[in-house]
């Protein structure tokens, strides 16, 4: 398990850092460099040269710090600009609603998604962090993400499968809220297909 891998964990630790950075250093194209490179080494640049100036430190700070800033620098305008791009008739995938279930130690990822009724392999996407298909022994309850969609289902469901019952029975004679194939063969054959 490493929290740092988790989308939600890993984006807000990474947001407050640059935030920081950004408060610390004066400027976002410093607190890029610094989160490229360290705070120590773009605080030793600043130091030496005298300035909190970018564009003055560039020349003295390390190629791969300055190509970093570039390509967010970049990748900020193009977003913001993306019909002077000719990128505004590129349709958006719309973005993936999950929520928060809490599993005791020791849960299989597998199982989880056969009760959200969502293949294993979506359930691990969503859940980088585990760095197996089993949520690790804790004193405490860990978090899996699933889709907002599938968590009353799964709430319902998990304990019964933990307990082995057969869920055939509960799931509308095999028909799902999902309504999938996919999702038909998680329920009836415990695959992750």
């Amino acid at each position: 398990y490493d929290e740092r891998r988790g989308i939600a964990s890993g984006t807000e630790a990474a947001a407050r850092y640059l935030a920081d950075l950004r408060e610390r250093l004066g400027s976002w194209e410093l607190a890029l460099v610094a989160y490229a490179i360290g705070y120590k080494r773009t605080g030793d640049a600043v130091t030496t040269f005298g300035t909190t100036d970018f564009w003055e430190l560039a020349p003295s700070l390390p190629h791969a710090a300055t190509v970093y800033v570039a390509e967010v620098m970049g990748t900020a305008v193009l977003l913001a600009n993306l019909d002077r791009f000719g990128l505004d008739t590129v349709k958006r995938a719309e973005p993936t609603s999950v929520s928060e279930l809490d599993v005791p130690a020791g849960t299989s990822i597998p199982l989880v998604a056969r009760a959200a009724a969502v293949a294993a392999v979506t359930l691990r996407e969503l859940n980088p962090e585990y760095g197996s298909d089993m949520v690790p022994a804790t004193s405490f309850p860990m978090v899996v993400h699933v889709p907002s969609g599938s968590l009353a289902r799964t709430r319902e469901l998990l304990p019964l499968l933990q307990e082995g019952k057969d869920i055939g029975a509960l799931t509308n004679g095999g028909v799902t809220e999902a309504g999938t194939p996919d999702a038909l063969r998680v329920i009836s054959h415990g695959t992750d297909k």
